[in-house]
């Protein structure tokens, strides 16, 4: 990981200061990564271009005043990021469409992981439309910064699922193991592995003679699935994780995990849904999102 994309959210900028806690992991990243830093801001007024829509040239010269009023807030982290020893550079874009304007960015840049921070909402982490089709469509890794500062000795939790032998979904396992890794090595992590899993509950079998041996086919569910994880495990080296092997709803296991463990950074995927399929079954993005201090590093599943 020798590039990474940062993006800075004009709405950040304060009273003339930006974010400490952003800045501190950005360089912890880039320090340890020895990678090179592009700063990148997207700003588009929807205000602005109605002020001046009969009027073209004056709303041309006031798009280059917000640009260059953005590129003055880059310049200045640029400087503080270089004053801690951080290689950087920036770019800005005027852009209506968020999502495929950074996008675009990234398959020019060529990143290896996309750094974004998102923003506490009326006390919860909810993303927009804009940052949701963000999540959806890069294909880098997408690590969401939240304010909750890491540890001297941060705790990285990656969440899989080790049964999709041969499919699309085996291949986003391993690289949500490969990302892991790396970043792991590269900050001296204690590592956390999370595989949570449900059986059939019983009131939904309707067949007498499994329904006496319900105990018994619960222990054989449990049983593959310990066998499973412990495979993964050897054929992935993760000799220096912690397994664990949870029975019950993914987004409260992990939830439970991250407080007893002190988890600084979950490693997890990033299913590409349609915002009809999010709405109508809910985003275990989101929903951690919400109940977890950690970041969350997202791998797409493209």
């Amino acid at each position: 990981m020798r590039k990474l994309l940062v993006l800075i959210d004009p709405t950040q900028w304060i009273d003339g200061v930006f974010p400490d806690y952003y800045l501190n992991k950005v360089t912890t990243l880039s320090l340890q990564l020895d990678a090179l830093v592009e700063l990148y801001a997207v700003g588009y007024s929807g205000s602005l271009h109605n002020a001046y829509r009969f009027d073209r040239e004056a709303e041309k010269q006031a798009i280059q005043g917000y640009v260059k009023g953005l590129e003055k807030q880059l310049v200045e982290i640029s400087q503080e990021l270089q004053s801690r020893g951080v290689s950087v550079g920036y770019d800005v874009d005027w852009h209506k469409d968020y999502a495929a304007t950074i996008t675009a960015k990234a398959n020019h840049f060529s990143p290896d992981l996309i750094v974004a921070p998102f923003n506490l909402h009326k006390g919860s982490y909810v993303l927009n439309q804009g940052q949701w089709k963000l999540v959806a469509e890069v294909e880098q890794p997408l690590l969401v910064i939240k304010e909750s500062a890491w540890g001297s000795h941060p705790r990285i939790l990656a969440a899989i699922d080790p049964f999709h032998p041969g499919s699309r979904s085996e291949l986003l396992e391993l690289k949500i193991i490969e990302v892991f890794k790396k970043i792991s090595q590269a900050l001296v992590a204690e590592q956390h592995v999370l595989h949570a899993f449900t059986t059939i509950p019983q009131a939904t079998i309707f067949n007498e003679h499994v329904t006496l041996n319900f105990q018994k086919l619960q222990e054989g569910i449990t049983q593959q699935h310990k066998e499973a994880l412990a495979e993964l495990f050897e054929a992935q080296a993760l000799h220096d994780a912690i397994p664990h092997l949870e029975q019950g709803e993914f987004h409260e296991e992990i939830e439970d995990l991250c407080q007893s463990a002190l988890i600084d950074v979950i490693v997890m995927g990033s299913v590409s849904r349609g915002i009809t399929d999010r709405l109508l079954i809910g985003s275990s993005v989101e929903r951690i999102m919400d109940s977890v201090d950690a970041d969350l590093l997202l791998i797409n599943d493209k």
